[in-house]
């Protein structure tokens, strides 16, 4: 028998079992694309390739596959698109994937704040826009709470941003009797004298600025920023020199009127069904400040 093992006899080379050869099947892949959404000319084609990759959370290095599924766009099908994909600057190649490359590598909003401490020139919206999925959305918040300066710049009307570096913070007078999910809060002394319409201030340790949103037929509720002119934290006159403008929500020696419905205790700015336009009667009350200067 080892005999027959050793030397291979014809009985065992039967006995052993066939190897078939495995074929390679080639995955087919889909877009998710509609192909008459799929530009035609090169150039739009590397542009919707570009906010695909912008939109890429933490601007990931993606694949050829990926691309194809997302934008429609066969980069090994067209060579020359290809070609100004990996020679555009906004691209960043990792071996064979391709990722989207902005001036600054700010990930999140604390790498934000960072960099605008170590640029006190500060930052045109421009070369911040693209940083991350929902920058635009953290600068507004920022800037709406005080915690960034946003301002515009002269020549050009575009915003930069700046670092508040070391905030300067005044307390206001009387304290604010709030209610989850309203847009009102009754103040126990008049505070028209000390901050105006858009005016940012803090009640507790949420932010706010004082509502400044224009009364329409419309139920739609406002928006944080609504009605607006500038989006400093402080002013130093009435931006209603007309008085001619009807604001939606009352500001007088009770109502202290808000751009965002006070959070609940989960810290949500969600609006009560019922209550989002009442001034509260009772509820928490809590001290108020504002910020005054800011020492750069």
């Amino acid at each position: 028998m080892w005999r027959n093992l050793a030397y291979g006899s014809q009985q065992a080379a039967e006995a052993a079992p066939a190897v078939v050869p495995i074929k390679s099947v080639k995955e087919t892949v889909v877009s998710q694309v509609d192909a008459s959404s799929v530009p035609k000319n090169d150039g739009a084609k590397v542009y919707k390739i570009l906010e695909f990759l912008r939109k890429v959370p933490m601007h990931m290095p993606v694949s050829v596959t990926d691309i194809f599924k997302h934008t429609g766009v066969d980069l090994t099908m067209d060579d020359q698109v290809e070609q100004r994909l990996k020679n555009n600057p906004k691209v960043r190649l990792k071996g064979d994937q391709y990722a989207y490359q902005a001036k600054y590598d700010i990930k999140n909003r604390m790498q934000l704040l960072k960099i605008l401490d170590r640029i006190p020139e500060g930052m045109p919206i421009e070369d911040l826009i693209d940083c991350y999925v929902n920058v635009e959305d953290d600068l507004k918040e920022l800037t709406r709470t005080g915690e960034i300066i946003c301002l515009k710049n002269a020549d050009k009307g575009a915003e930069v941003y700046y670092s508040r570096v070391v905030p300067f913070l005044v307390d206001l007078s009387g304290v604010a009797t709030v209610e989850a999910g309203s847009y009102l809060a009754h103040s126990s002394q008049d505070l028209t004298g000390e901050v105006r319409r858009g005016d940012a201030f803090r009640i507790g340790d949420n932010w706010f600025r004082v509502s400044a949103a224009v009364k329409s037929s419309s139920t739609t509720r406002p928006a944080p920023f609504a009605g607006m002119a500038t989006k400093s934290v402080s002013s130093t006159r009435d931006p209603n020199v007309s008085k001619k403008i009807k604001y939606m929500f009352k500001f007088d020696k009770d109502h202290l009127p808000l751009d965002v419905p006070f959070p609940d205790a989960k810290r949500r700015n969600v609006a009560s069904s019922d209550r989002w336009d009442l001034l509260p009667k009772r509820g928490p009350k809590f001290q108020m400040v504002k910020h005054g200067m800011t020492l750069r």
